[in-house]
């Protein structure tokens, strides 16, 4: 394989625990981020990354191996994905965001708040953008990045905003489900675990993971709060309470 970049070319075969050292062979510094295209195409990113000198972020992007992973680093990775004309316009939301916040794998869309942005062509199939409310204490920076905080995030996710299996809320999802109504009846019959369920478990890892900026009580006067705006029904107001202390346990959402 013939490489562009002498300088990753150069350190491909270094260990990933392990940071390059820059010598005079090297050309110039080398980049810590890389997207398919130049200097690199799809194709050398993945064999780069099959020998352990990149690693995937998000879609079509690579950081080097020995960069590690940050919410610094995953702000930016997404941030690539836009064209020049919606940075600044745009800001993480929903399940883009809590990957920035937790890590871990990187949904197939980016998710993204924005009053000003449009899709045009091949830009639907790599984001989903929606038109809300965003007041200023939602928004967080991160690495010059606008990402909604871990609570607006957690919101967000249980309310079905950012999300890439739709628009409906938890808990109207757990109510209807035969999986939390009758978990045994469901488990007799084989039924596989809705596809809703990874949102659940990422709600839960936020209350877990940033318990300092978001905890059961707060995220249940947000929700009630966004919800009531909406004229929700009582009853379905009564359930959030319970609903997200099952999520902040780790335990799967039970409604009778």
């Amino acid at each position: 394989m013939v490489f562009h970049d002498a300088g990753l070319a150069a350190h491909s075969a270094v260990p990933a625990a392990r940071a390059p050292i820059a010598t005079s062979a090297s050309p110039r510094p080398l980049q810590e981020l890389y997207r398919a295209g130049a200097p690199f195409s799809g194709a050398e990113l993945q064999a780069l990354s099959a020998e352990g000198a990149v690693q995937h972020l998000i879609a079509d992007v690579y950081a080097v191996a020995w960069l590690r992973q940050s919410s610094a680093v995953r702000a930016r990775a997404a941030m690539m994905l836009l064209p020049c004309r919606a940075q600044g316009r745009a800001v993480l939301c929903g399940e883009t965001a809590a990957w920035v916040h937790l890590g871990g794998a990187a949904g197939s869309r980016l998710t993204l708040i924005s009053q000003s942005l449009r899709r045009r062509g091949g830009d639907a199939e790599m984001w989903q953008v929606h038109q809300v409310a965003l007041s200023d204490e939602d928004v967080s920076v991160v690495s010059g990045v606008g990402v909604t905080t871990p609570l607006r995030t957690a919101a967000d996710l249980f309310l079905g905003l950012g999300a890439a299996d739709g628009r409906r809320a938890l808990d109207v999802l757990a109510a209807e489900s035969i999986y939390t109504r009758r978990p045994e009846v469901a488990a007799a019959a084989g039924v596989h675990e809705p596809a809703w369920l990874r949102r659940w478990w990422l709600v839960a890892d936020l209350l877990h993971a940033r318990r300092r900026d978001v905890d059961a009580e707060a995220l249940t006067e947000r929700l009630q709060a966004r919800m009531r705006g909406g004229r929700t029904h009582e009853h379905r107001l009564e359930l959030i309470p319970d609903l997200v202390a099952q999520c902040a346990s780790r335990r799967r959402p039970t409604v009778r």
